[in-house]
């Protein structure tokens, strides 16, 4: 970038000063990178990547839901259809253990590792799903204490790394930073 002089007289001088100060910036930046590597970011599936600072601010404590396609009274079932991750999953977890006190018989019918497939099965109605609430659609109804659901626990989403190299704790710096900006804690 070539160092041309700019007259300021006139007008927005204050605005084109400003504009100056982040051209040098990001000339500097480009000129003098901190850092410099690759960084692969993988996420679930439920999160969807076109609002990453949504999906960011989103690695914090979550309640996870009963969900159907309709209102359901718990009482009412004779047996419990659930729709579900395969084993090994948390969120399977915690409704199984959380049911163990109140039912009889549950029975899975529909398994799958994709949250948009365990969305789809749920609306279609093949059974009650376990989603944290930000994974939910607007078709889904949320089946609560008020429909004698019992209430699952919370979940705590993480970000994790096993670099312990420079780029990738800055960029959990950042990502820490963010989360805390836009939650207030």
């Amino acid at each position: 970038m070539m160092g041309w002089p700019v007259n300021c007289s006139h007008g927005n001088s204050s605005s084109a000063r400003e504009i100056l100060a982040g051209v040098s910036e990001a000339q500097a930046n480009v000129q003098n990178p901190e850092l410099s590597g690759r960084i692969a970011l993988c996420v679930p599936d439920d999160f969807r990547i076109t609002d990453l600072h949504r999906t960011i601010s989103r690695c914090l404590t979550e309640p996870l839901l009963w969900v159907y396609n309709r209102r359901v009274a718990f009482n009412d079932l004779t047996e419990l259809p659930l729709v579900a991750f395969p084993d090994g999953c948390a969120y399977r977890r915690a409704a199984l253990a959380t049911l163990e006190r109140r039912v009889e018989s549950s029975f899975f019918a529909y398994t799958s590792a994709s949250y948009e497939n365990i969305r789809s099965a749920v609306s279609a109605g093949l059974g009650i799903g376990i989603l944290p609430a930000g994974a939910t659609t607007p078709d889904h109804f949320i089946l609560t204490a008020r429909e004698g659901f019992p209430t699952l626990p919370n979940v705590r989403l993480m970000l994790l790394y096993r670099s312990q190299g420079t780029l990738l704790s800055q960029l959990a710096e950042v990502l820490r930073r963010l989360v805390t900006q836009n939650t207030g804690g």
